[in-house]
């Protein structure tokens, strides 16, 4: 309710309406239940108002604010193209004050999410690092630290991903922030899932889940239950992941996010594929495809496209897998997803080697061992580098496979003792993570010849690394 006093002017009656409608506009866009299409009706005619009552005053930072908060209330309804549009238009408004400097970083903030959902990582890591200079210690600050720790993680660069999300949670967790505590812990989860641990991840997800479900916040309910279908499709547990993949769809149609509601049905295409349903899971990503393009969401549609790919794979359907792969290699390269885009080489190389082009397949398998070497570095953890090697086994497995073609192809020229000295090492990566992970408890009160004999047995896994490492710097065994 507006109380005027008797002597105030028009300027201040304005400043009171407009100040009335932005307080009433916020109130309604921090709820965290979804909007009906009602609230946000109601919501943008107040910021309309306001925004004009605010331009007839000149005040350049709530001009800025109520744009802002116009891009926000155009997110909270998933329209993140009209929402970057008005996030971009508040930038030149904001004073380089304390408070035009923290309503700045909100906006950059916001710029760079609707980057990471549209896969232009780079880009959104950029504008994140801009926005944190800008932050003080707080709620704000904790956000776009655990983004920037999504955008590491979409990045390969898992162990600083974590850093980030730990970060975060703890600062959520001194402020009391439940809500944000919960997105944190999930986000922690994906990270331990993505490389291989699963159990924890799925305890963190369930955590999270309880937190999520007690402030009733919808949308990062359908995240998190796709998070745990991803868990458990990881786990093999494909039944499991179909009921999630359909509750994540349910709440995501509810509160109208397509964004999420076709990962969903993306995630439902992979069970059934995974399941042996090749006719149930290509009718699902036909159906999700276009979805994922229209709001171009470009990393979904790439993993819609490689599981199109596995499909035409196995109806022997080369060109068309050749083809979708391909084009999800395209995207994962172009988002930085550089773990994807290993998977799309090996499967690549894979589609090769069955073709019989032994040529093409060494090509794209050495590219994506080289990536595997570089994401193994990037892990500080031994025992989270350890549960991700053992996920590279495939790419391992393929390579091993093109030495014994090439070997069929060409005896005599060394292809089998190539791939021995391969899988030799392959291994010895694995015993070396464990060796280096437990290194304190093994050398404590040993024995002296058990001390000498282990010496000598890294001594011999590192001369044999070093030789392997030689003959795939020769020439000539390249063209072999």
């Amino acid at each position: 309710i507006l109380v005027f006093n008797a002597s105030a002017s028009p300027q201040d009656h304005t400043r009171l309406r407009a100040t009335q409608l932005s307080k009433e506009a916020r109130a309604t866009l921090d709820k965290p239940t979804p909007l009906s299409d009602e609230d946000a009706r109601q919501c943008l005619a107040k910021l309309e108002e306001a925004l004009q009552l605010w331009q007839s005053l000149g005040d350049q930072l709530m001009i800025g604010d109520t744009l802002l908060d116009t891009g926000l209330l155009h997110a909270k309804k998933f329209d993140y193209t009209t929402a970057l549009e008005f996030y971009e238009r508040s930038l030149p408004f904001f004073p380089p004050s304390d408070e035009g400097n923290a309503s700045k970083a909100s906006a950059l903030n916001n710029i760079a999410n609707v980057h990471q959902r549209l896969g232009e990582t780079q880009k959104a890591l950029q504008i994140y690092q801009q926005s944190l200079a800008l932050k003080k210690p707080g709620k704000s600050k904790a956000i776009t630290v655990d983004n920037i720790g999504g955008v590491y993680h979409r990045l390969g660069e898992y162990q600083l991903a974590l850093n980030h999300h730990q970060q975060a949670l703890a600062a959520f967790r001194e402020m009391g922030l439940r809500r944000d505590e919960a997105v944190a812990i999930n986000n922690v989860a994906s990270v331990y899932g993505f490389l291989g641990d699963q159990f924890p991840a799925r305890d963190y997800l369930l955590q999270a889940l309880a937190l999520i479900r007690q402030v009733g916040d919808k949308e990062e309910e359908a995240t998190n239950l796709y998070n745990l279908g991803m868990c458990s499709f990881r786990m093999g547990e494909y039944r499991q992941t179909l009921d999630y993949a359909n509750q994540t769809i349910a709440i995501s149609r509810e509160i109208k996010d397509r964004f999420t509601e076709a990962d969903g049905i993306t995630l439902k295409c992979r069970a059934h594929l995974a399941m042996g349903e090749t006719d149930t899971a290509m009718g699902e990503c036909n159906r999700v495809l276009p979805i994922h393009q229209a709001n171009r969401d470009r990393l979904s549609e790439a993993l819609t496209q490689s599981a199109l790919g596995e499909i035409f794979e196995r109806n022997n359907e080369t060109a068309k897998a050749v083809e979708a792969r391909t084009a999800a290699l395209t995207i994962f390269r172009a988002s930085g997803d550089a773990n994807s885009e290993l998977e799309m080489l090996r499967a690549l190389g894979q589609l090769a080697i069955n073709a019989g082009d032994l040529v093409l397949a060494r090509r794209q398998l050495d590219q994506a061992l080289q990536l595997s070497e570089s994401l193994r570095a990037k892990v500080g953890s031994h025992q989270l580098r350890s549960s991700y090697m053992a996920g590279l086994q495939r790419v391992y497995e393929t390579y091993v496979d093109l030495l014994m073609q090439l070997h069929r192809q060409e005896p005599g020229k060394g292809h089998e003792k190539a791939a021995l000295q391969f899988a030799e090492r392959a291994r010895a990566r694995g015993l070396l993570d464990l060796l280096a992970e437990s290194r304190a408890q093994i050398r404590q009160g040993a024995d002296d010849a058990l001390l000498k004999q282990e010496h000598d047995l890294l001594q011999l896994l590192k001369d044999k690394d070093s030789a392997w490492k030689r003959l795939r710097a020769n020439p000539r065994t390249k063209e072999q």
